[in-house]
This record gives structure tokens, sequence and C-alpha cells, in this order.
């Protein structure tokens, strides 16, 4: 008698490689949604409680610096001063007007009249590997006339910097437009059981804020050669500072 060849593993092979399709897929519809419902609330309720406003662009003069801490869009987590907090809304900062800026879901430049007390630039690094955090010296920062903070280190004794832009109009010889041109300066503070103090950037102003771990500090700044005059020798020692019990 002649022998059929029996097919049923490869009925099964088949049907089973069309089950395991179907189910990645299924996997990755519910990945995709679980991934817009995680970001979806966060982005959707800032867009929602904003009260922005269309920014206006000041078009009459041409600009030579920025009043801006990043000129480009970021990436950000806002807390306002009630407490509430919105994940990776795009915004930048001018530290000028206290003006915060917002892309909306149209890719549109607003303003927001939300009180916001801090602005943590999660994906941007500043000069001593820590996340850029800024934060309002009262209840907030984007008022007029409210001072901002660029928190260096925080703890039991924090250090921050305030930076101040200012700006002159000039009108150049054969140019028909005015230029604008912003300059910038940075004073150091302190905040501590004392309260808010203008730091001065040595070793000895250090060790006598410093001075109930004075041998400590001191051992480290010997240890790592630190001159305490730039800002990254700064925050080794406050971290290293804020870190001991």
């Amino acid at each position: 008698m002649k022998r059929v060849p029996f097919q049923a593993p490869f009925f099964i092979f088949k049907k089973t490689d069309s089950m395991l399709s179907r189910t990645l897929l299924v996997t990755q519809l519910l990945f995709v949604c679980l991934s817009a419902f995680a970001q979806g609330p966060h982005h959707n309720m800032f867009m929602n409680d904003a009260q922005g406003r269309p920014f206006q662009v000041r078009s009459n003069f041409v600009a030579e610096g920025s009043p801006y801490l990043f000129d480009e869009y970021q990436l950000a987590d806002l807390t306002t001063t009630d407490g509430r907090v919105y994940k990776d809304v795009k915004v930048k900062f001018n530290l000028h007007d206290n003006e915060l800026q917002y892309l909306n879901d149209k890719g549109e430049e607003m303003t927001t009249t939300l009180s916001i007390s801090k602005v943590s630039f999660h994906p941007v690094k500043d000069k001593n590997g820590s996340n850029t955090v800024l934060r309002g010296a009262g209840t907030s920062l984007n008022r007029t006339g409210d001072t901002v903070f660029q928190v260096i280190d925080s703890g039991r004794l924090s250090l921050v910097k305030h930076v101040k832009v200012k700006f002159t109009d000039e009108k150049r010889y054969n140019e028909a437009n005015t230029t604008r041109v912003f300059s910038k300066t940075e004073t150091y503070y302190t905040i501590g059981r004392e309260g808010k103090r203008k730091f001065e950037k040595n070793k000895s102003h250090l060790l006598e804020l410093m001075a109930d771990k004075k041998t400590q500090v001191n051992e480290f700044i010997e240890k790592n050669d630190l001159k305490c005059k730039k800002e990254d020798e700064l925050a080794m020692v406050f971290r290293y500072y804020n870190s001991l019990q």
C-alpha cells in the first residue's frame, strides 16, 4: 500500500505562526496604547490648564545675545505653586521677562499664566552633570519682578545662582534696524538655616559656611586639589558637605 505523507505538522506550524503573529500584533498595540495613556494625561492636562495665550514675537529689533536660559525648546517637568506637576512639556524660559513659553499640541508658541514654582529641564545637563532646575525665590518664577534661581546643589545648605539679564538698544551706523544687545550677570547665594546669603567664591568663605564639618570639607578640598572658584568645583564641595551626616 502506498503511504500518504502526513500533513498535520505543517498545518499545526502554520496555524501556530499565524497565532503568534496575531499575539505579537496585539501586544504591540497594547504597548502603544499604554504608552499614550501614561504620557498623554500629563501633557493634555497642562494644555487644558495652562490658560495659554499666543506668544507675541517682538520683531522691531535685531537681537544680539539672548534673554533665554536655553534658546531652543526643551522638555521639562513643571510644578505649580499649588503643587500640581506636569511632565514632558516643551518649554523655554525668558530670564529678562520672567516669561515661560511652551509649545501647544499644534506646535504653536504660547505663554502660560499658571503660577509656576519649579522648572526641571530633565534632558538638559548643566556643567556639573546635574539636571538644570529653575526655582522661584518667592512663590513663583514666571511673574514680572520675581527672582529666579538656578539650583546648583540642594540640601541642608543649598547653592543657587541668580542670572540677571539686561539689554541696551543701539542704532548702529548705516543699519536700518535697532540692535538689542543682551548681557547676563551671575550672582551666587547660599540658602540654609541662616536664610539666604550672598556667596563669595573662595575656600575661606566655604569653610566658614561649613564650620560644623570644617575638617572633613577641608580634607576633601585638598584631596581633590580644588580652587573653589569654578561652579563645577563648588558643586562638588556642596554635594560632599550635604552628604555628610
